[in-house]
């Protein structure tokens, strides 16, 4: 057991520049790019954040990050994003167009081709232009199709950056007001069975990356991952 937190302990070590990136593009994400620490402690376990991050990271890094404390309490203590870097503007379904050589980034869509109006609805929201979480969505009409295409954008993103391509859709929905996602998350999330999978396991709702998954098995494993099921076993 000594061995394996000592393991552990190694990759979060080696693992900080992945959890700088996923900081940066959280905050990048965000409407005034500063988010309440206590609501990014809801994720951190998703995004394999250390316990000391705040510490470990954010004090690490002050051409990136800073605390801002405006209130003066604990539980007013945010982080701000002070730098934006062209580089981690860039979300996974932009870059999988790039690596791909497509011109036009695209969202994949995992279901059998059984699944006939499905698929009808996948492609019609694939007309749709892509819009990219990190740009500013205020241009957007509330309720328009480029709006909605722009709030899966942004739910895929933040699923893409937790270790297992997954996260309580009750935590994801105290980040709305941050994230300018709709009051009805779950609705949104069911409307696309192609990109997101809902269950209701333990009557706790999660949201998975289809994608990320063949059957109930993680394709792409974080280095954190692997050693976390080490543990399990």
């Amino acid at each position: 057991m000594m061995s394996l937190v000592e393991e552990e302990e190694s990759v979060r070590e080696s693992q900080e520049n992945a959890f700088v990136c996923r900081l940066a593009k959280l905050l990048m994400m965000s409407v005034n790019k500063r988010i309440n620490v206590l609501k990014i402690n809801e994720l951190k376990r998703n995004l394999g954040f250390p316990n000391d991050y705040v510490i470990r990271i954010v004090a690490k890094y002050p051409n990136l990050f800073r605390v801002v404390n405006e209130g003066g309490r604990r539980s007013s203590m945010e982080i701000e994003l002070v730098h934006w870097d062209p580089e981690f503007a860039v979300s996974t379904v932009e870059a999988a167009a790039r690596r791909s050589g497509n011109t036009r980034p695209t969202f994949s869509c995992s279901l059998p081709f059984s699944w006939v109006k499905s698929w009808e609805r996948f492609r019609e929201f694939d007309l749709v232009p892509y819009f990219s979480p990190y740009m500013d969505h205020r241009e957007l009409v509330e309720g328009s199709k480029e709006m909605e295409k722009r709030n899966v954008g942004l739910v895929h993103e933040v699923l893409s950056l937790t270790l297992w391509k997954k996260a309580s859709i009750v935590k994801l929905g105290h980040f709305r007001r941050e994230f300018a996602l709709p009051d009805r998350l779950n609705v949104l999330l069911l409307k696309h069975p192609g990109i997101f999978y809902v269950s209701n396991k333990y009557q706790i709702y999660t949201v998975f990356l289809r994608e990320a998954y063949v059957g109930s098995k993680l394709v792409e494993k974080d280095p954190l991952v692997v050693v976390k099921e080490k543990f399990g076993d």
